[in-house]
């Protein structure tokens, strides 16, 4: 087995994203949030895992049902549910996809994405 080199992809004030190659061709993230800050906004053709590294996320998905991960818990969210998740404190999280690595935005949660991220602070 080999592994490629990490690549940071994404810096901005809510953090960074790592993004690893894997072995079979897919890729795992690493994300790293600040507290009151939101990822995502999104849904995914296949399902989605994380586990939390350290910190707290709120997972907030489009039927408005919420969840709370922390440290050392993990969850899978089923393809196609829109999410986002809110950094309760400074988190450091992983993320996979069960297949290929995509995302298809919804306009309502990535405005309340966007707005969090224009505004500056939580």
């Amino acid at each position: 087995m080999s592994l490629n080199e990490p690549d940071i992809v994404n810096r901005d004030k809510r953090g960074w994203i790592c993004r690893f190659p894997l072995p079979d061709g897919r890729e795992a993230i690493i994300i790293y949030t600040r507290r009151g800050f939101i990822r995502g906004g999104e849904h995914h053709n296949s399902d989605q895992n994380n586990v939390i590294l350290q910190g707290a996320l709120k997972w907030t998905y489009g039927d408005g049902s919420t969840e709370v991960t922390t440290t050392g818990e993990g969850n899978t969210i089923p393809e196609r549910k829109k999410h986002m998740a809110e950094a309760i404190e400074d988190t450091v999280y992983i993320e996979w996809l069960s297949g290929e690595w995509e995302k298809v935005y919804d306009p309502e949660m990535r405005k309340i994405v966007e707005e969090r991220m224009r505004d500056g602070s939580p």
